[in-house]
């Protein structure tokens, strides 16, 4: 999963749990084994990962390949 994002104006009413709860379930019908995810560096994000069911378990490392792919998936 990647760039999990919610409307601040909406923020806090539980949607984004739902959310990737929803995914989960989709996974799992679908018959994945996990659910992975990269997260920011900001705590708010782990803990709210945390909450979800997700734990912090890997290192992970990116390479991006072209430039006009940076300046327009990476904030």
């Amino acid at each position: 999963m990647e760039n999990v994002v919610v409307a601040s104006s909406v923020q806090r009413q539980g949607i984004g749990q739902r959310l990737m709860e929803a995914a989960v379930q989709l996974g799992e019908a679908a018959g994945c084994y996990k659910a992975q995810l990269l997260a920011a560096d900001d705590e708010y994000v782990h803990t709210f990962y945390e909450a979800c069911g997700f734990k912090p378990l890997a290192q992970g490392f990116r390479r991006y390949l072209r430039e006009e792919l940076t300046s327009t998936t990476v904030n």
